[in-house]
């Protein structure tokens, strides 16, 4: 590999690539347009610091120059701090680009849940047939986008930086003037209902310290488990807990756990790394099972490797620790490359989710204001009763100032319960989802299937306001109670909470509700195994389709339970029990997307065909992030765009 230029470093920001490759005997890759400033030197050097995050919009060109198409042609690369590397087929990310002579991944160090990117870069056109018209070539593409973004980006050079950059004595002024921390502990004496709710939840056990009475009992009795091709032991060492397995060096040593993640299906553990990093242990344990697993199954991931548990893509205080604490502060520096991170609570206390309270504990203490029965803010009525009165089709059962309210709560929510791209690093509960994060939709990549189902480790957040709940005004705390995090009621029962009267689940489902196959999350929220032990529901409460399965390998429902059966036995069946009602919008924006995915004839009339029609600014992003090919020889879909440059969403 070729290229020039300056290191990568992080200050409380992250950035998502977004890399194409076309075939010919020289590769060049494009970075897309996005909001930081980003110089790579590609080099084989070994790892890389973070990225930095600067204002304003750059371009970048990369440029890989391999051997021969041959070899590309037989190698899959990701791009991970400066560095692109080829990776074995065996990556836990497969994309469906078999025809592109060479396959990217994208990995970064980002904070939360943003371990993986596949590029979207990887246009479908890419792999047509040489000689077809593959829509606007980049320089185009660039010239139109430039025009749209100069405006934007010009806004972004004049604002003044982040505070915690500059060096004039403002920042910690401004750092004195922010509300102060109190602890969960305070609210207990107003809110012991709530706090007794809480303590025992996913969300307070989060992160703990690890404790031998508690977790010392997995270690026992020592025992040697086998994961990919490699034994590593569990036991003690020297009188400590330990994990004796190979380390970054790739050498096998005793790694003594300073705290664990998670309450269920399994536990991992943190130990202490260089530089102020701490790293999150692949090898993990099974509470349930009494049983040591590696999450990454059998991937067998090796000391070079990004991926390792023991190198940057598995480190806590960039990958898990904004979302495993509360009040959390990375403190990465650039020069140095170290980390100084400090948090005020391991797990997700009460501030975690409604901000710092420590005037208001202290207010209260000294007005003498203390005492049980404290009001809560997070308060919805159950059966939702504004759910079950009569109103015009389509009209959101919940609007106004009501929907304000939960919508605060909803983005609280979505700041963890997301994959999302972190673009401040400063979000506290009460602000906007959007002024912080950049959510990752359905677009050229396969991190979601075309008809808005989770391919990759996707989250609640984005999934669920791409669905008719959302719009209709359902929000997380209708569901599930914020302090327990468990469902308000179980199975089907849930459900007709909202849907009563208005669905039969035998006549709907045609079903047993007995069985597995009568109960409504099953067909509308199928489930996703992460991790080798954490089955998780899809929130988009897609309706299956085995038409689309047919047509463009999106899953479905019933084949998902019906694993014997072939996908034309699927379809027979809903069309013999819906019939017509499976024509319906959902499955028209569905196909247009997976249209303009594969760069087919006239995608672009279908898209904007959807376009005219579509109503969730959720999806007329999607569909328009997938409009670039065509953008310059459709003036329909240059008008949309400039359009929706004004829209406030």
């Amino acid at each position: 590999t070729e290229g020039n230029d300056t290191d990568h470093h992080d200050q409380q920001g992250n950035y998502q690539n977004q890399v194409g490759v076309a075939q010919s005997d020289l590769y060049k890759t494009v970075q897309r347009i996005h909001n930081f400033k980003l110089q790579n030197e590609l080099n084989r050097s070994g790892p890389r610091r973070d990225m930095p995050r600067e204002r304003g919009n750059r371009l970048i060109s990369l440029t890989l120059n391999f051997k021969s198409t041959a070899t590309a042609s037989k190698e899959r690369y990701r791009y991970c701090e400066g560095v692109f590397e080829p990776i074995s087929r065996r990556s836990q990310h497969p994309t469906k680009f078999q025809r592109a002579a060479a396959q990217c991944f994208f990995e970064s160090d980002l904070t939360g849940y943003n371990t993986v990117f596949p590029p979207a870069g990887l246009y479908r056109q890419m792999s047509a047939p040489p000689g077809r018209d593959r829509g606007l070539t980049f320089h185009k593409r660039l010239l139109i986008l430039s025009a749209l973004l100069a405006p934007l980006c010009a806004s972004c050079r004049r604002q003044s930086p982040p505070a915690e950059i500059q060096r004039d004595g403002l920042a910690e002024e401004k750092a004195a003037a922010k509300p102060g921390y109190a602890g969960s502990l305070s609210c207990k004496r107003c809110h012991d209902r709530e706090y007794v709710k809480w303590m025992n939840s996913h969300h307070a056990l989060a992160e703990v310290p690890f404790d031998p009475k508690k977790h010392g009992p997995a270690f026992e009795p020592g025992q040697t488990v086998r994961h990919g091709k490699r034994e590593s032991v569990v036991g003690k060492k020297a009188g400590k807990y330990a994990v004796i397995t190979e380390g970054a060096d790739g050498k096998v040593t005793p790694f003594t756990p300073l705290r664990v993640i998670g309450k269920s299906p399994l536990w991992q553990a943190v130990v202490p790394g260089e530089r102020g990093r701490y790293q999150v242990m692949a090898l993990s344990y099974d509470p349930h099972k009494h049983e040591w697993f590696d999450v990454y199954g059998d991937e067998d991931r090796r000391p070079h490797e990004w991926g390792f548990w023991a190198n940057r893509g598995m480190t806590w205080n960039s990958m898990c620790g904004s979302c495993h604490t509360t009040d959390f502060h990375k403190n990465y520096d650039s020069e140095t490359d170290t980390y100084d991170t400090k948090f005020f609570e391991l797990g997700i206390g009460c501030e975690g989710c409604h901000g710092p309270y420590k005037d208001h504990a202290m207010r209260m203490e000294a007005e003498g204001k203390t005492g049980a029965g404290g009001s809560s803010d997070v308060a919805v009525s159950w059966p939702p009763k504004s759910f079950l009165e009569k109103r015009p089709e389509g009209q959101p059962a919940i609007s106004g100032k009501e929907r304000t309210r939960l919508d605060v709560i909803l983005d609280t929510c979505g700041s963890c319960h997301a994959r999302r791209v972190d673009l401040t690093g400063r979000f506290r509960p009460g602000d906007k989802f959007l002024d912080h994060y950049r959510p990752v939709i359905p677009d050229e990549s396969d991190v979601y299937y075309e008809d808005g189902q989770v391919h990759e480790e996707d989250y609640e957040y984005t999934s669920f306001i791409s669905s008719r709940m959302h719009d209709m005004g359902v929000r997380c705390i209708h569901c599930h109670d914020p302090h327990t995090s468990k469902l308000r009621a179980q199975d089907n029962d849930l459900c007709l909470g909202c849907h009563q009267g208005k669905i039969d689940p035998v006549t709907h489902s045609h079903h047993d509700v007995a069985q597995a196959g009568g109960k409504c999350a099953n067909c509308h929220m199928p489930l996703t195994t992460y991790m080798q032990r954490h089955p998780r529901r899809d929130h988009g409460f897609t309706i299956p389709d085995p038409t689309l399965t047919r047509d463009y390998d999106i899953p479905n429902a019933c084949n998902r339970c019906h694993t014997d059966k072939k996908t034309g036995w699927a379809v027979e069946w809903t069309e013999r029990w819906y019939g017509k009602r499976m024509n319906r919008h959902t499955q028209r924006r569905a196909r247009a997307l997976a249209e303009a995915r594969r760069a087919k004839d006239g995608a672009d009339e279908d898209l904007t065909a959807l376009l005219a029609v579509e109503n969730s600014k959720f999806w007329r992003s999607a569909a328009l992030g997938l409009s670039g090919p065509w953008l310059q020889r459709n003036p329909g879909l240059q008008k949309v765009l400039f359009d929706s440059l004004a829209d406030e969403d």
